[in-house]
């Protein structure tokens, strides 16, 4: 089990903090799931309402976890976004992963089709939607607090490293990199890495965090956000 304390000089420490690499399209290097997009969860601090009761320490964390993590929209109305707001911070996360994918394509001279994009992007969604995600407090001092944040995790890279396999296993030493050949392989690929998101299971080993929330009016935030999103996103890999 993997166990830190999440802090600006630990996240800087590549053994600490395990960063989400972006992928490298069409070699027989490891190929790695798409990068993490921009989390607009910060939003949810210009939404929240007056009328709403205060949030506890322990679900205020599992909520902000579950919408980064699951795109949980349920989860960050419960924490006083308004639907429109929670809509809109996954819908803008969408569009910049796809762009994100389409753009590592582009850098080996081939371009995926909206379709495909959609289908990996959907794939990555129900694979990460199986994680389970567990929080405990563990200590507070008035309207500071530190949370224990743990999950399981999907090892997206051997399902990449199976997906770049399938898709050059028949190609021949010296045969040429045509763009016919591209699209074949684009093909092949995007069809074995959505194969194997969906049939993917969880690890049985979890990674866990601890993090400082800081109390507000009407829930529990993390002290500082950036730290929040970097260290769940070190959370979600193997």
């Amino acid at each position: 089990m993997s166990k830190k304390k999440v802090s600006k000089k630990n996240l800087n420490n590549k053994n600490v903090n395990k960063k989400v690499k972006k992928e490298k399209v069409f070699t027989k290097e490891r190929i790695v799931s798409a990068i993490i997009a921009i989390f607009l969860i910060f939003t949810l601090i210009l939404s929240l309402t007056s009328c709403m009761g205060t949030v506890s320490l322990e679900k205020s964390a599992k909520l902000l976890a579950e919408y980064y993590v699951k795109h949980d929209q349920a989860a960050l109305r419960k924490l006083g976004a308004s639907s429109e707001t929670a809509k809109e911070g996954i819908e803008t996360e969408k569009a910049e992963r796809k762009k994100d994918i389409q753009s590592s394509f582009a850098r080996s001279g081939v371009e995926a089709t909206d379709e495909q994009l959609e289908k990996i992007y959907e794939a990555q969604m129900e694979a990460i939607k199986k994680v389970t995600i567990t929080t405990e407090v563990v200590s507070q001092d008035g309207d500071s607090a530190e949370v224990k944040i743990s999950m399981n995790y999907i090892d997206a890279e051997a399902i990449d490293e199976a997906a770049a396999e399938e898709a050059f296993k028949d190609i021949k030493d010296g045969e040429k990199n045509s763009d016919k050949l591209k699209k074949e392989c684009l093909e092949k690929y995007v069809n074995s890495i959505v194969k194997g998101l969906k049939e993917a299971k969880p690890s049985t080993e979890k990674n866990e965090a601890i993090f400082t929330f800081e109390k507000g009016a009407m829930s529990w935030m993390p002290e500082e956000m950036e730290l929040f999103t970097e260290g769940i996103d070190s959370l979600m890999s193997n």
